[in-house]
């Protein structure tokens, strides 16, 4: 059984949460030590962040959704930006899971380094009118 950080809670044993332990048994540093979620990434050791794009977008609307993927709401941003998250934190930023080409396409335009997708034939085909391959 994986535990949380500083709690005898137990977290799903698939999951490699912050605050549990870590590949080859590391505690990894607890997620209420850390505000800004570039600086918990790199704390933990890890090169990438991906989360829900939400996260990722600081100029997202107020949408209501019966798909959690389309909803929008300055709420769920996060912070940092994706820019920062690359340049200050040198991370790679992949938001997941993205099945809409207008979700695609914001995403794409915030800057991601890769997009984590359920149609891919649909990314495939949002990418290449961005120039992407």
């Amino acid at each position: 059984m994986v535990t949380g950080c500083r709690r005898r809670t137990p977290l799903r044993s698939t999951s490699r949460r912050i605050g549990a332990v870590g590949p080859r048994g590391r505690r990894t540093p607890c997620r209420r030590k850390y505000q800004d979620l570039g600086k918990l990434t790199r704390a933990a050791g890890a090169g990438t962040v991906s989360a829900n794009w939400q996260v990722h977008d600081p100029k997202q609307g107020t949408v209501a959704s019966t798909d959690w993927y389309l909803r929008e709401n300055p709420a769920y941003f996060h912070g940092p930006d994706v820019r920062t998250l690359q340049t200050r934190d040198k991370l790679k930023v992949i938001p997941y899971t993205v099945d809409d080409a207008t979700v695609m396409q914001r995403v794409i335009d915030l800057g991601v380094d890769g997009i984590i997708t359920d149609d891919p034939g649909l990314l495939v085909s949002v990418a290449m009118r961005n120039g992407l391959r």
